[in-house]
């Protein structure tokens, strides 16, 4: 038995001749005929009655052709899948990145993404970048965004940006009308930090120690979202990361660049050595892209 018999059989049940049936799928009438002899003897059984000219079903063949049904709209169903997932319309991404980008920046990039793709499912993971970076190295998501300073062996590195941070300040402040916040306008002002243990936070520490400036830490938190927050009810000043304080944008706080440049950059993460699939070259042309036309940001695509 082979996929051509039963094609021959399906033809000549739906159409009822075996002339039609060869017209439909472009061969000759005996080669139908032949199709299904051959059928006949694999199976064990007679198909059809010949009677008048004309081939009926019998009771086995009928039965034969319900099964027959099944197996092509599985078929029809599998052929329906590949397509959506060559047209990259089908499919499941599962994305981790750090805090700064899920929170606001992301949230545009997957909506933007699934808008032509009603049958694709995306998975967004807020997680420290150490932690995204341990996931995709074991394999647990299939890409991650993250600082680039945390090194694995475990997974494929790709530069996303370079982003540079900038000084978030509420309204009414003092320094509000400045055109650059640099280290020495921060002496003795209520601040909002990151906490120590955060790479970021070390670099911005480092121009503060280098021109002497003390600030007065009021609260120390993990995301730079929460930062722009409390800067925002006016308890303080910071320096947060660009992404962040941009989804603030139309919350009362002013961001001001601050000098000499802090910056960071952002990585793309891989499970290592692993063939990336079409729909995730795909998000990343997007995110390339998104990031290009957002010139409020400062950030680089080049390191």
């Amino acid at each position: 038995m082979n996929l051509r018999q039963l094609e021959a059989f399906r033809a000549v049940m739906e159409i009822g001749t075996v002339s039609q049936a060869a017209e439909m799928m472009r061969i000759s009438q005996p080669a139908v005929s032949k199709l299904i002899a051959a059928l006949e003897h694999d199976v064990g059984f007679s198909l059809f009655d010949r009677a008048k000219g004309r081939l009926v079903p019998t009771p086995e063949g009928e039965m034969l052709f319900t099964e027959v049904e099944r197996a092509f709209v599985s078929t029809a169903l599998i052929a329906r899948a590949a397509e959506n997932i060559r047209d990259r319309k089908q499919g499941h991404l599962n994305i981790g990145a750090m805090p700064a980008l899920t929170l606001g920046f992301l949230q545009e990039v997957v909506a933007r993404f699934l808008r032509d793709r009603p049958n694709v499912l995306v998975s967004l993971h807020s997680r420290s970048s150490l932690e995204v970076v341990n996931a995709v190295a074991g394999r647990q998501m299939d890409m991650g965004i993250t600082m680039a300073a945390i090194d694995n062996p475990g997974v494929d590195t790709e530069f996303l940006c370079r982003a540079e941070l900038v000084c978030a300040i509420p309204p009414n402040h003092r320094l509000a009308d400045r055109d650059v916040i640099e280290p020495r306008d921060l002496e003795d002002e209520p601040f909002i930090s990151l906490t120590s243990l955060d790479r970021t936070r070390q670099r911005i520490d480092h121009p503060m120690e280098e021109a002497g400036v003390r600030r007065n830490v009021m609260i120390e938190t993990p995301m730079s979202y929460s930062a722009c927050a409390f800067v925002a009810k006016g308890i303080g000043v910071s320096i947060v990361d660009p992404f962040s304080a941009h989804d603030f944008h139309s919350a009362p706080i002013v961001l001001k660049p601050f000098r000499p440049k802090v910056e960071t950059d952002i990585a793309l993460r891989f499970p290592f050595r692993r063939r990336r699939s079409m729909l995730i070259e795909e998000f990343i042309a997007l995110l390339r892209a998104y990031i290009a036309e957002r010139t409020d940001l400062p950030v680089r695509l080049h390191a």
